[in-house]
């Protein structure tokens, strides 16, 4: 399943932001070509009190909707998903947008609604992983929250090793 978020745009032309859930392997069919994998979502609409959390983003088009479907799939993450695999989710956006406020904020109302992630919440830079152990890194936040900023500069060992650790972990980390 993918489900990929419309980019929207802030009220500002510089500011560009991005929510979209990560994908997960595309399901083979028996003649070994790509299933279509994506299932209709059924969101609920953000309360006030989310609103509020998110109210430094609600100017922006399409906001209101992309986070509704984030919080959708990262609750049914927490309850129906036997590992971490799937239903993380990535924030993509030019320096300064508020893509940690974003994150942080996710994190706060999933917590509310759902109990996860635990108050267990790391935030790392790509380059600092890069030079440690990720899997002593990975059991100091396990069934909380991993930030990682400019999480396109992972070396190519540390992704690898990340995405082995979310295929095993079953303590629905985020």
């Amino acid at each position: 399943e993918s489900v990929a978020l419309e980019e929207v745009e802030s009220t500002e032309e510089s500011d560009t932001l991005e929510v979209m859930e990560l994908p997960e392997e595309p399901k083979q069919s028996k003649q070994s070509s790509v299933k279509d994998t994506k299932r209709r979502v059924v969101t609920e609409a953000l309360t006030e009190q989310q609103k509020a959390t998110f109210s430094y983003f609600m100017p922006v088009k399409g906001m209101e909707k992309q986070l509704s479907k984030a919080i959708t799939e990262a609750k049914r993450h927490f309850e129906e998903d036997e590992t971490s695999c799937s239903g993380n989710i990535m924030i993509q956006g030019e320096q300064g947008c508020g893509k940690t406020t974003l994150a942080t904020s996710l994190i706060k109302v999933l917590q509310q609604e759902t109990g996860h992630p635990s108050d267990k919440i790391g935030k790392i830079h790509a380059s600092a992983l890069n030079k440690k152990d990720v899997g002593v890194l990975y059991k100091k936040v396990a069934g909380g929250c991993l930030i990682i900023e400019q999480a396109g500069d992972l070396s190519r060992n540390a992704a690898v090793t990340l995405g082995l650790l979310l295929e095993t972990d079953k303590e629905k980390t985020l």
